[in-house]
């Protein structure tokens, strides 16, 4: 019983009579109570899923089946690093301060069947309580409904490869001005449009595969042209009024802004170092080091190596030197 159960916990080394009666006290509002979602996914063990992103995954899901689900469904996919857990892959509200480690996490753990099989087993024998989902931010009707006229209302929108004239990241803050929800992540079931240029890679072939719409960036910025009354030029850099002195505006987007570029292989008429500091110049916040799950675009020249492999393989814009180079100019003419 009980009373016994206590008395021979509290011989073993480490425990005392107080500890093994709270254990037990805790064990029973468990078992009367049940447990929050967001305890559930703590008690896993997964690596990165602490307090605060155990949160966020539980209100993303809202209950654990739901959770469980793509846990088990993981096994099934063509791709695991790249499909799984769909519903916390795109950037909304609900999963802002979700990052790539925590997915990779969740991705390793789901293919390890003794682990998949303990925490089903642990769904078994506790009740889990649902998790309340975040109210929508935006619940003002007026705004909702204006919303809806927008060209890529609700959409999930995903670009893939190197998009003339403008980088993904202004492509992506567009496509949300136009009512777009997701515009990151990869190609899934809920994508709802592929905007793919040049080395489209595995996205434009899962989009194919998936018979998703596919776009061309030519297409996507003649309906940013229909919706902003004149073609938007976001890679154009402002002067700044006060004076025809060269310097642009600090209040001004840069063509790079805040972007984290590589350099891989020979670029035409310009050194790496050169190509480095012209990056920085037009915003970019760092342009050293090796390609990883951060880096958003890949400046490749001739014989691009390794790097340029490793940007394919994790479907990273690669943006080719002489395109690069060409941005450049038109940013110091921009400037002059």
């Amino acid at each position: 019983d009980e009373t016994n159960f206590v008395e021979k916990l509290s011989a073993l080394d480490g425990w005392a009579q107080k500890s093994a009666t709270n254990l037990v006290q805790s064990a029973k509002k468990v078992a009367s109570e049940g447990v929050p979602f967001s305890k559930f996914l703590i008690s896993l063990g997964i690596r990165f899923l602490g307090s605060g992103t155990s949160t966020l995954v539980a209100r993303a899901y809202g209950t654990v089946d739901a959770f469980l689900a793509e846990v088990i469904n993981v096994v099934n996919l063509e791709d695991p690093m790249e499909e799984s857990f769909p519903t916390i892959r795109e950037e909304t509200d609900e999963t802002k301060g979700i990052g790539p480690s925590l997915l990779e996490s969740l991705t390793i753990f789901s293919q390890d069947p003794s682990l998949v099989e303990s925490a089903q087993k642990l769904r078994r024998s506790i009740v889990v309580l649902d998790e309340k989902k975040r109210p929508n931010r935006n619940t003002d009707t007026e705004a909702t409904n204006n919303n809806m006229d927008l060209p890529f209302s609700g959409m999930s929108i995903v670009f893939a490869g190197s998009l003339s004239g403008i980088t993904q990241s202004k492509a992506q803050e567009l496509a949300k001005q136009m009512g777009a929800k997701s515009t990151k992540g990869s190609v899934t079931s809920k994508t709802g449009l592929v905007v793919s240029g040049k080395r489209g890679g595995s996205k434009l072939e899962k989009a194919l595969k998936l018979n998703i719409r596919i776009m061309t960036p030519q297409e996507f910025m003649e309906i940013a042209e229909a919706f902003e009354g004149e073609k938007p030029n976001l890679s154009q850099v402002t002067i700044n009024d006060e004076g025809d002195n060269g310097q642009v505006d600090a209040g001004k987007e840069l063509p790079f802004s805040d972007m984290a570029i590589v350099f891989t292989g020979s670029l035409p008429g310009m050194s790496r170092s050169e190509a480095q500091h012209q990056a920085e110049a037009m915003g970019a916040k760092s342009t050293k080091g090796l390609v990883t799950r951060k880096t958003e675009l890949v400046v490749a020249g001739d014989k691009g190596g390794s790097k340029l492999q490793k940007a394919l393989d994790l479907n990273i814009t690669v943006m080719e030197g002489d395109e690069f180079v060409q941005i450049v100019k038109a940013f110091q003419e921009e400037c002059q």
